[in-house]
């Protein structure tokens, strides 16, 4: 129970860390007319996906 209940925060956790660095750099990015923060973009999305994974994991009950 107990690893259940870390894995889901820790997915919560990595779900808005990734979150707050892609508006991070979407803000950036808007202020410097930079074009190169698309690709940082889909590396923070890759963020938010193993967020997603490790959350689904968590909830997800194992047989």
């Amino acid at each position: 129970m107990t690893n259940k209940v870390s894995l889901i925060i820790a997915g919560v956790l990595v779900i808005i860390s990734g979150l707050y660095v892609s508006l991070g750099i979407f803000v950036y990015s808007g202020k410097e007319n930079d074009s190169s923060g698309y690709f940082y973009l889909i590396l923070t999305s890759i963020i938010v996906i193993c967020g997603i994974l490790i959350l689904r994991k968590g909830i997800i009950k194992k047989r």
